[in-house]
């Protein structure tokens, strides 16, 4: 799952790289705003088709149908909504709009079968997935760079667009041939993934929309280049990739995990969230020890990282890692409305602290990172000790009178 999602921030990565130094610092945070609105339609349908096809039981031709409704509607419409909304605010011009229009449906979809091999715990097929994309990329740009001698906006959003589509053609072919069998939609139950999806894709959506929300808050308070400077020492910080990563593992182990006691995967969770915070300001520290090496790379020698800044992503990730597997465990057992709410204040904490941060003190503005990841610390507490921790202690004594002692310890997935 980490390699999984180390490829794909690989890939993440050299856009932005190449965004960095072909576009400049404050091209490079025009291409962060954009990337963050196809990161945003993705995880919307992630979480209301991808959560639902890992929970449901898609066994069903029915629900399969309506996972196959829901997806096709919901690509279509992120697109759309991508071509005219970049459009009409000027942001992009016709062309580059359709690019991105296209490109968001291509993501979406890709990301729907990346889902798809993560439900059947089939990482290592989802790192070839994620790694055809990444050399398509590359070669993509290389080869337009060649061609053309530079590389603009336009390049940027082809190179996703045609990546993604290798990507989705692989995946597909990648899946065992029972789930790439194609169910009649006549009759399809898209209720059933409704009534599941549509919480989970709220609450996905929650953590790309303040980021998005964040992005525009800052170029607003600190204009383009500043912004586009801060972004790319995010792109330098490795620990979010593995937070993220671990994050989907674990949220695929609980769902094929429902015979399990609550007792023993908040357990498990918990010692997820201890690795993971560890492992995320070590990777913090080894970032900044190796920033005046690995950072010129990053910026071509136009700007300096700050070092405060690329450890402060690695706090932000520690204190994503507090929330994500709680979050998980608790949408899959059945609360995930609470969790969308509980994101939402996260949001309303974060975004309130930044703006606070901008316009009423004199705090630098290195000091983001920390600042907007103090909401998930505390809705991650809340996860854990206000809902988890007592629902844990009720299920565990509701199994005891029933003479159903159930797994004190969860061991590897089947």
């Amino acid at each position: 799952a980490v390699s999984a999602q180390l490829v794909q921030a690989l890939t993440s990565f050299l856009l932005s790289l190449v965004a960095v130094r072909e576009l400049d610092a404050a091209g490079l945070g025009v291409f962060a705003l954009l990337y963050s609105c196809v990161v945003l339609a993705t995880a919307v349908t992630t979480g209301l088709v991808g959560d639902s096809l890992t929970v449901l039981d898609r066994s069903r031709t029915e629900v399969r149908g309506g996972l196959q409704v829901v997806a096709l509607t919901t690509a279509a419409l992120g697109g759309v909504l991508g071509l005219l909304i970049t459009w009409a605010t000027g942001l992009l011009g016709p062309g580059e709009a359709l690019l991105l229009g296209l490109a968001v449906m291509a993501f979406v979809l890709e990301e729907l079968v990346r889902r798809h091999l993560m439900a059947e715990l089939r990482f290592w097929s989802v790192v070839t997935v994620d790694a055809s994309c990444l050399v398509v990329t590359l070669g993509w740009l290389l080869g337009t760079s060649a061609f053309t001698g530079s590389l603009v906006m336009r390049d940027l959003l082809a190179a996703i667009l045609v990546a993604q589509l290798v990507g989705l053609v692989v995946g597909i072919v990648l899946l065992p041939a029972a789930e790439r069998t194609w169910a009649s939609m006549s009759g399809a139950d898209w209720r059933a993934v409704w009534r599941y999806g549509s919480w989970r894709a709220a609450q996905q959506a929650v953590r790309p929309a303040s980021m998005a929300v964040v992005r525009t808050l800052l170029v607003m308070a600190v204009g383009a280049t500043v912004f586009g400077e801060l972004e790319a020492t995010r792109v330098y910080a490795p620990s979010l990739l593995v937070v993220n990563g671990v994050g989907g593992y674990l949220f695929a182990s609980f769902a094929g995990r429902r015979d399990a006691s609550l007792h023993a995967l908040l357990r498990l969770a918990d010692r997820g969230v201890a690795w993971l915070v560890l492992l995320s300001l070590g990777l913090g520290v080894l970032s900044v020890v190796l920033l005046p090496w690995l950072g010129p790379i990053v910026t071509g020698g136009q700007f300096e990282l700050s070092a405060l800044a690329v450890f402060g992503w690695a706090v932000y990730a520690a204190f994503g890692a507090v929330l994500m597997p709680y979050g998980g465990l608790a949408a899959v057992r059945g609360r995930q409305a609470t969790v969308m709410w509980l994101r939402v204040l996260e949001t309303v904490l974060s975004v309130g602290a930044l703006a606070v941060m901008l316009w009423w003190t004199s705090i630098p503005v290195d000091w983001t990172p920390y600042v907007i990841g103090v909401g998930a610390l505390v809705v991650g507490v809340v996860l854990r000790q206000g809902l988890l921790g007592p629902a844990a202690r009720r299920d565990r004594a509701a199994r005891a009178v029933a003479g159903v002692p159930g797994p004190t310890t969860v061991g590897k997935p089947a």
